[in-house]
């Protein structure tokens, strides 16, 4: 692979990755509302002006923008993000206690749910217009509509209230005579299951059509024409050409595990980084809201980098391009 290729997408996302922070710092600050006064609630009133200005000035907020701003982008090196104005406590802490939960959920959600979908578009999608493909895309058009409150809902109530084969939200009991992993994964097998069906939808009606597309293409009609067995040019040609897109499409999903998922993890009563996020932005927290969007962005962003390489090193020709 060129290595100007690699330089080129290292300073494109350093430029975005500036542009997002300056963003971040800025639109919390434009909302309406005063952390302080959410922090005091209806005392306000009755609290004199000395300690308003206290905890302005225990917060930072009673130096100048540009002074906040330095600050705000030398803690991103130096790992402190902060106080948690609503909270009362380390932003740092609170985001990787929720990160790591929302991990839990998502990651295996997401592999699973993708990796799925690729398979079963290539088998679909080779055999266009057979019960097979009418039956499989008409489920995951079902279950792609369908909204993610509503589907959260109907398997709670099927699975976890009239069939009891599953415990009702929550990501763990904390009874002692059962193991911490196997007692989360318990918790978590549903909202995994559904989230699975999720993510494997909005996959599969991607990849189906770009297979579609592919298996009617000159190329596999020759290979056929040389007698190569149909396992062959599914692996290695159909899927191969596809794989691009599962790429990209996986790295946007990569931001939802560690920002989690706010519908599901409120149906589910699982405290993961989508709930923390809401609580921010309703109390106006503004290090808590900045810490939030920080990590997720840099995950995006590392994502789509590395996602941008592998395109590289799938495709030749397109690191022979961006070289260019």
């Amino acid at each position: 692979m060129d290595k100007r290729y690699i330089i080129a997408k290292i300073l494109r996302y350093s430029i975005i990755t500036l542009l997002i922070l300056t963003v971040n710092f800025a639109i919390p600050r434009m909302m309406p509302g005063d952390p302080i006064s959410n922090i005091l609630g209806d005392d306000v009133a009755w609290v004199d002006q000395a300690t308003v200005d206290d905890l302005t000035a225990q917060y930072g907020l009673d130096k100048s923008v540009l002074d906040q701003y330095l600050i705000y982008l030398s803690s991103i090196f130096t790992q402190d993000l902060g106080y948690s104005i609503s909270m009362g406590a380390p932003v740092s802490k609170l985001i990787l206690s929720r990160a790591s939960i929302s991990a839990c959920l998502m990651l295996p959600a997401i592999i699973i749910g993708s990796v799925s979908a690729l398979y079963l578009a290539t088998f679909v999608g080779m055999r266009k217009g057979g019960r097979t493909d009418k039956a499989v895309t008409s489920f995951m058009v079902t279950v792609h509509a369908m909204p993610a409150f509503l589907s959260s809902m109907l398997m709670l109530t099927v699975f976890s209230y009239h069939l009891d084969i599953f415990p009702l939200g929550h990501f763990y009991s904390g009874d002692d005579g059962t193991p911490f992993v196997l007692d989360v994964m318990y918790h978590l097998a549903l909202p995994i299951i559904v989230l699975s069906c999720m993510v494997a939808a909005s996959y599969y009606l991607v990849l189906r059509n770009s297979v579609v597309q592919i298996k009617d293409e000159y190329f596999i009609t020759a290979e056929r024409a040389h007698g190569i067995p149909e396992r062959v040019i599914k692996s290695k040609h159909v899927r191969r050409n596809v794989l691009t897109q599962w790429v990209s499409m996986f790295a946007m999903s990569v931001g939802g595990i560690i920002s989690g998922s706010l519908i599901l993890e409120i149906v589910f009563s699982i405290e993961g980084m989508g709930s923390l996020l809401y609580d921010a932005i309703m109390s106006n927290d503004y290090p808590l809201m900045q810490g939030c969007f920080i990590v997720i962005c840099f995950v995006v962003l590392a994502a789509n980098m590395a996602a941008e390489i592998l395109y590289g090193l799938i495709d030749p020709r397109v690191a022979d391009g961006g070289g260019r």
